[in-house]
């Protein structure tokens, strides 16, 4: 997921070295969401009694995400796909240590 986070940021660069100024809200919301389908197979995986709990996480997350973004530039878009990648990141190390 590391990698494929990369990649996502990797590609969000190349846009932006090739002047786009903004980025549309689909294109945002299928790195973010692709972002959380991924955390979400992985918990169903791992952690599947844990797995509603963390749905309802994610679509809580998902309310508030869909208030902030309009038409971005690059740079926040950046900014936003960070933002969700650090939250799962938190959701994912709250999870492992709650079931130690």
């Amino acid at each position: 997921e590391d990698i494929q986070t990369q990649i996502l940021k990797d590609s969000l660069k190349e846009i932006n070295n090739e002047n786009y100024q903004t980025m549309n809200l689909n294109m945002i919301n299928m790195i973010c969401s692709r972002m959380c389908k991924n955390y979400l197979n992985w918990v169903k995986k791992e952690y599947k009694n844990n797995l509603k709990e963390e749905f309802n996480a994610i679509t809580a997350y998902y309310k508030q995400f869909d208030e902030e973004i309009l038409e971005m530039t690059v740079n926040e878009s950046i900014i936003m796909i960070n933002k969700t990648s650090d939250f799962i990141n938190k959701r994912r190390n709250e999870l492992i240590i709650k079931n130690q």
